[in-house]
């Protein structure tokens, strides 16, 4: 079964609250792409979770191509 999530964020960042977009290519692609796996201590578990991001992409969609998607 395939499982799809959706969400719509505005994020801005640094102090001139630049929308976090305007930072694709310098912080979030390479953050988002960089294979770093993170892993969290669960109390409740014998085994860690761990938190990762898969086959991100930006993608243009929409009738003209001009909508940005995050895909992973």
């Amino acid at each position: 079964m395939a499982l799809m999530s959706l969400a719509n964020l505005n994020l801005t960042f640094g102090s001139e609250d630049e929308p976090l977009s305007e930072w694709l290519d310098e912080f979030i692609i390479p953050a988002l792409t960089s294979g770093i796996k993170r892993e969290v201590k669960n109390k409740e578990k014998k085994e860690p979770t761990y938190i990762m991001f898969n086959d991100v992409s930006i993608d243009m969609v929409g009738i003209s191509e001009k909508e940005l998607v995050l895909k992973g």
